[in-house]
């Protein structure tokens, strides 16, 4: 896992609150995958000179295989314990995601090493504790899981094959 940035922005009123997150993420040497694909379309096969259709198939990618880099836009909605010094929260929050992927391993039937980028869906759960040392002033500790689906297009020669990949990144800063 490489390095982690993340900025907020948020108010609260009583034991609610929201707040808005910008935070990015390098996930480099990925742990092992598994890899759900989806395809449409079919190939030619040139010894019995027919198109044949392809079939969905899933498959566990070696690690290290991806590298990713992910900007998240989220919002999260906050429950908190107010009026205390210690301040327990827990929240839920959604947004998108932009992703670069790259590989130095994967290659397609034209030598080609994966280098895409797509938009993604992010769902993520804080769980933390803030502490008051003043009325306008805290400090936190946070747990929050984030859970990131990307749907990679992906199209191959000839025309008449397009997949759709689609994965689940299961890697945290």
């Amino acid at each position: 896992t490489g390095p982690a940035f993340s900025m907020r922005i948020g108010g609260y009123n009583g034991p609610g609150g929201g707040e808005l997150q910008i935070s990015h993420i390098a996930v480099t040497n990925v742990p092992n995958q598994k890899i759900d694909v989806s395809t449409t379309g079919e190939y030619y096969d040139s010894y019995y000179g027919i198109y044949v259709p392809y079939t969905d198939y899933s498959f566990t990618a070696a690690a290290e295989l991806l590298n990713v880099n992910t900007w998240t836009f989220a919002g999260n909605l906050i429950l908190a314990i107010p009026e205390s010094k210690f301040s327990p929260y827990i929240g839920i929050g959604g947004g998108f995601s932009f992703m670069s992927i790259t590989s130095k391993v994967y290659v397609d039937e034209n030598n080609r090493k994966l280098d895409t980028s797509t938009m993604g869906f992010v769902l993520e759960i804080p769980i933390g504790l803030r502490v008051w040392p003043t009325e306008k002033f805290f400090l936190w500790a946070e747990f929050e899981p984030t859970w990131e689906i990307i749907l990679i297009p992906y199209k191959t020669d000839p025309p008449k094959l397009t997949s759709s990949d689609t994965f689940n990144l299961n890697a945290s800063p």
